[in-house]
């Protein structure tokens, strides 16, 4: 009777234990997919246009023979190659740390609505990346020395353009995404730029 028992608590555990490992393989991938870490991939090298609106400011960077040019209204001027590189660097990879919320209602808190910087990039007329950028924040960093101060790491809210979901994002993606023709256009040195001093 004993020997019974036994048995059967060891097959009752035995299928426990299976029903809880099948129920982690077929639960884990949905569980995983609900927080996607990569929201924008890009290869810089394809990129021919990006185009940054905010409030009712825009401007458009678009690549021309291999030079950057910068357009604001009719403007249409030579663009600072160090600025776009840099602004091309934190855009062709934005990762996600965290969701911080799946309902259209809370867009406005975070600021990825109509309020958001809108950022698109486009490959030879080709839209391959559309997001909207919202506030910024810091956390305290555990370790101190932060980028922007003692403990302080910055992160911004993020939000595909199709998508209700916002993210957040480490780093202050906003504080590259200009919509000033002067924060863009090529740097003409000035006299004393070009004078030397003995």
């Amino acid at each position: 009777m004993k020997k019974i028992n036994n048995k059967i608590l060891a097959i009752g555990l035995a299928v426990l234990v299976g029903i809880f490992v099948v129920s982690w393989i077929f639960r884990s991938p949905k569980l995983e997919s609900n927080v996607r870490k990569e929201l924008v991939n890009l290869d810089r090298t394809k990129i021919t246009e990006v185009r940054i609106s905010a409030a009712d400011s825009a401007i458009r960077l678009v690549k021309v023979n291999g030079k950057w040019n910068v357009v604001k209204n009719d403007i249409n001027v030579e663009a600072d190659s160090a600025a776009v590189s840099r602004m091309l660097q934190t855009v062709q990879l934005i990762e996600a740390t965290r969701m911080a919320s799946r309902k259209k209602e809370k867009w406005a808190e975070f600021k990825v609505d109509s309020t958001a910087t809108s950022v698109a990039v486009y490959y030879d007329g080709d839209k391959e990346a559309d997001f909207q950028v919202g506030r910024f924040g810091f956390n305290q960093s555990p370790g101190g020395g932060g980028q922007f101060g003692q403990g302080m790491a910055p992160y911004t809210y993020v939000r595909l353009s199709d998508e209700d979901e916002v993210y957040i994002v480490d780093g202050f993606l906003g504080g590259m995404l200009h919509t000033g023709l002067n924060d863009w256009k090529k740097k003409t040195p000035t006299p004393a730029d070009t004078t030397q001093v003995n």
